[in-house]
C-alpha cells in the first residue's frame, strides 16, 4: 500500500512523560529490591530440557485449549522463554526469525515484512497475531504494525506459531498461520528486574517489579524505553528511519477460589518514528522521497475470567479494549476496538472433548487524509460476530479425530456468514512418533484499504490528445494515476491440505516434517481502467487501479526441523523450508503486477542452524546462522532483485552471579550491511552489522 502507515499528529489520552517515568520506576525497583528475597536469573536453560520434555510441552493455540505439543495435529513451533533469552534478539519480530518456514525481513529500521507460507510484504494480511488473547492486527489493512508490538521480552512465557490454516478456531485472517504470544503469569515474576543495553544501532532499558496483593493476588508492573538508530542507505539520501518508543504495563492475577482465576492487564505506548516517503511524482520520475515524522500512541485494557468445573469441564470469559493512534503529514488514524468472547469446554464419556465459543467485536475508526491518500467514508463502524465449535474424538488409543468450524458474520464480508471448517487426524504410530493430517478452509476479510481507500499515486502532463475521449483534451492536460477501493471486494479464500510427521529418532534426536498444499481463490488484484474528470467538459484523464478478486493461486512446499542433543551441555537445532508459489489471473483481468508481487517476494529456500553451548556454569555461547534465498520485490519504479544472504548472530553470556547476567551480542556479522526487503511505499534501507552489550539484574 502507499502511505498507509503515515498519519497527522493526534494526541493520546495517555501522553505520559516516558523518561521521567522510567527514572522513577528504576529508583523504585532498586529501593524495593532490597526488601524482597533474591531470585536466581535464568533458572533453566535450553540444554536442561530433554527432547521428550520439549515435545510434551503444553500448548493452547491449535485447539484453543491445553494439550501436549506432541498431540497437536498441526505444524506448530514453540519459541520458549529459554530460546528467547539465548537468542540475543531484542524485539518480537526478530524473535520470529527462528521459526521454520516463516518469512521475516527488515524493510528499514522501523518496518518489517512477516508472513507464513508466502504472500510476504509490509501489508501481509494472511497471518493472525495475538498477545494474551488480544488480536494485534490492524483492521484498516488487516496486517500488523510490528513497531508497536512489544513488552519486556523476558516476561514472555512462549510464542506459539502455527504454520497453516487456523480459521476454524481463530477466524478471519488466520489463513496461513497464527502467532500467539503468551506472557508469564504474574506469580512467576515476583521480583525486581532491570535490563540495560547499548550498542552501535540501538539502546534500551527495561524495568519490572512484581509482588503479592493480599493473600490471593499477584501483580507486576513494567516500563521500557527503546531507541533505534537509522539503518544504512546505499545511496546518498539520508535513510531517515530512526525511531524510539516507550511502554508501560501492568498485570494482576487473582485466585477467586480454588478453581477460578481473574486476570486484568493493561499496556500503553508512545513513540516517534522517522520515515522517507515517496512524493506524488515518484512513480513516473526519478524517485523523490520526503522526510516525515510519525507519532505513535496506544493503550489497551484486558480482563479474563477462567473457571474449572467438575466433570472435566471449564469456561472462560474475556473482554478487551484497544486504542491505536498513528499520525503524520499525510494521514491520521484512530481505531478503537471492543471485543468480548465466551468459551466453554466439556467432555462426553471420555471420548468427545467439545469446545465451543461465541464472540462479538466492534471497531470504530476515524481516518483523515489529504489529496494524496484518503478514505471514503473517513469514519466507519464495523461489527463482527462469530461462533465456533470443535469436537476432539478419541477413536482409540492410537487415533484421534478433530472436527470443527468457525462461523463468522461481519460488515466487511459480502456473504451473510462465512464458514471456515477443518478436519484434523492424529495417528500415534508408537510411543515416540506420530503422523497427522489436516484439511481446512480459511478466509481473509477485506479491510478498509481494499474497500474505501483512494491513493493519488502520481500526476503529470499528457503529451498527447486522446482522440477517442468524450471531448477534446488538449496536449498538456493533467493525467492522474489513482488506486481506489471497491465496496464489492470479496474475502480471499484458501483450501488447505497438510500432512505431518514427528518423531524421536533416538533419545537425543527429534525430527518434525510437514508437507502442505494450498489452493487460493478470490485473491486480491488491482484492475486497470480509465475515466475522465472535470465538469461540464472533461479537463483531465484519470488512470484507475481498482481492487478486485481476479487472481487465483496455489502453493505447495515442505518444512523440516530437527533437534540434536549432542551432550548434556550442547544442543543443535536446524530447519529447512522450500515453497513453490503459482498464481494466475482470470482471462478478463487487466492487472499487471499482482502475479509477480505474490510469486517473487517469497524466498524459495530458507535454512537455519542454532547451536547452544553451556561452556561452564557461568559462561554460555550461542550461535545462529540463517540463509535466505533471493527474492524480487517491486520498488517505487522497478522490480528489484534482493540477493540471497547469510546472517550470523553470536551471543556470549556471563552469569556473574545468580542475579546478574551480562550478554555480548553480535548480529549480521558476516557483512557490513545487506538489503532484506523493499516496499513500494517507502525507501527501503540496508540492515547493518550490529553489536551491543546488555546487563540484566534481578532483585
Amino acid at each position: 500500500m502507499f502511505y498507509i502507515n503515515n498519519s497527522l499528529q493526534m494526541h493520546s489520552a495517555l501522553d505520559f512523560k516516558a523518561n521521567h517515568l522510567l527514572k522513577s520506576l528504576f529508583r523504585g525497583v532498586l529501593g524495593l529490591g532490597l526488601l524482597y528475597p533474591i531470585q536466581a536469573i535464568a533458572a533453566t536453560d535450553v540444554t536442561e530440557f530433554s527432547l521428550e520434555e520439549l515435545m510434551g510441552m503444553e500448548i493452547t493455540s491449535v485447539a484453543k485449549k491445553s494439550q501436549p505439543l506432541s498431540e497437536a495435529a498441526a505444524a506448530i513451533y514453540v519459541i520458549t522463554r529459554e530460546h528467547i533469552r539465548r537468542s540475543g534478539m531484542t524485539s518480537i519480530p526478530e524473535l520470529l526469525r527462528m521459526v521454520p518456514g516463516l518469512q521475516v525481513a527488515h524493510i528499514d529500521s522501523n518496518k518489517w515484512a512477516i508472513s507464513s507460507r508466502g504472500f510476504n510484504g509490509r501489508w501481509s494480511n494472511k497471518l493472525l497475531v495475538l498477545m494474551d488473547g488480544r488480536t494485534l492486527y490492524n483492521p484498516m489493512f488487516s496486517g500488523v504494525y510490528w513497531d508497536v508490538q512489544g513488552t519486556i521480552i523476558e516476561d514472555i512465557e512462549r510464542i506459539e506459531v502455527i504454520r497453516g490454516s487456523g480459521g476454524a478456531i481463530w477466524g478471519a485472517n488466520a489463513m496461513n498461520g497464527v502467532i500467539n504470544i503468551i506472557t508469564r503469569h504474574s506469580r512467576d515474576t515476583q521480583s525486581g528486574f532491570v535490563s540495560v543495553r547499548s550498542g552501535e544501532h540501538e539502546q534500551g532499558a527495561r524495568v519490572r517489579f512484581g509482588s503479592n496483593i493480599g493473600e490471593n493476588g499477584t501483580f507486576r508492573a513494567y516500563a521500557t524505553t527503546d531507541d533505534f538508530d537509522e539503518f544504512a542507505d546505499s545511496g546518498e539520501t539520508s535513510a531517515y528511519d530512526a525511531w524510539e518508543i516507550q511502554r508501560i504495563g501492568l498485570r494482576t492475577d487473582w485466585a477467586l477460589d480454588t478453581d477460578s482465576e481473574l486476570t486484568i492487564q493493561a499496556d500503553a505506548y508512545k513513540g516517534d518514528m522517522k520515515q522517507m516517503l515517496g512524493n506524488l511524482e515518484s512513480a513516473f520520475s526519478s524517485p523523490q522521497f520526503l522526510p516525515t515524522d510519525s507519532q505513535l500512541d496506544g493503550n489497551n485494557l484486558l480482563f479474563r475470567w477462567n473457571s474449572n468445573l467438575k466433570n472435566n469441564s471449564s469456561w472462560s470469559f474475556q473482554g478487551y479494549f484497544d486504542r491505536a493512534e498513528r499520525s503524520n503529514t499525510y494521514i491520521s488514524e484512530l481505531i478503537d476496538t471492543y471485543d468480548f468472547e465466551f468459551q466453554y469446554n466439556f467432555s462426553i464419556d471420555n471420548i468427545h472433548q467439545i469446545n465451543w465459543g461465541v464472540s462479538a467485536r466492534r471497531i470504530n475508526d476515524k481516518i483523515i487524509g489529504d489529496f494524496t491518500v484518503s478514505f471514503d467514508p473517513f469514519s466507519e463502524q464495523q461489527n463482527l460476530y462469530t461462533a465456533f465449535i470443535q469436537d476432539d474424538i478419541s477413536l482409540n488409543d492410537e487415533l484421534s479425530l478433530t472436527i470443527g468450524s468457525k462461523f463468522e458474520h461481519t460488515s466487511t464480508i459480502k456473504k451473510d456468514i462465512e464458514v471456515q471448517p477443518s478436519v484434523r487426524m492424529l495417528w500415534r504410530l508408537d510411543d515416540t512418533s506420530s503422523l497427522w493430517a489436516a484439511v481446512g478452509r480459511s478466509i481473509t476479510a477485506p479491510s478498509r484499504v481494499y474497500r474505501d481507500i483512494t491513493i493519488n499515486v502520481a500526476a503529470f502532463a499528457s503529451p498527447f490528445v486522446d482522440p477517442d475521449g468524450p471531448g477534446p483534451l488538449p496536449t498538456g492536460a493533467p493525467i492522474v494515476i489513482s488506486i481506489v477501493g471497491d465496496n464489492e471486494v470479496d474475502s480471499e479464500v484458501v483450501k488447505s491440505v497438510e500432512l505431518g510427521y514427528r518423531s524421536h529418532l533416538s533419545e537425543n534426536v527429534s525430527f518434525d516434517s510437514t508437507l502442505f498444499y494450498n489452493s487460493y481463490d478470490r485473491l486480491h488484484s488491482t484492475e486497470q481502467s480509465f475515466a475522465y474528470g472535470g465538469s461540464p467538459a472533461p479537463t483531465h484523464l484519470i488512470m484507475l487501479r481498482t481492487f478486485d478478486n481476479q487472481m487465483r493461486g496455489k502453493t505447495f512446499g515442505i518444512e523440516l526441523s530437527a533437534k540434536w542433543q549432542v551432550s548434556t551441555d550442547w544442543r543443535i537445532d536446524g530447519s529447512y523450508s522450500w515453497i513453490n508459489i503459482d498464481t494466475n489471473l482470470l482471462p478478463n483481468s487487466t492487472d499487471v503486477n499482482s502475479v509477480d508481487d505474490t510469486e517473487l517476494v517469497t524466498p524459495e529456500h530458507q535454512l537455519q542452524l542454532h547451536a547452544y553451548w553451556d561452556i561452564s556454569d557461568m559462561l554460555q555461547l550461542d550461535v545462529a546462522a540463517y540463509y535466505v534465498d533471493e527474492i524480487r520485490v517491486r520498488g517505487v519504479n522497478e522490480r528489484k532483485v534482493i540477493a540471497d544472504y547469510t546472517r550470523l548472530d553470536i551471543r556470549l553470556g556471563w552469569h556473574l552471579s545468580k542475579t546478574i547476567e551480562v550478554n555480548l551480542v553480535g548480529q549480521n556479522l558476516l557483512e557490513k550491511q545487506h538489503v532484506e526487503f523493499v516496499s513500494s511505499d517507502s525507501l527501503g534501507t540496508e540492515v547493518p552489522r550490529s553489536i551491543y552489550l546488555q546487563i540484566k539484574k534481578l532483585f
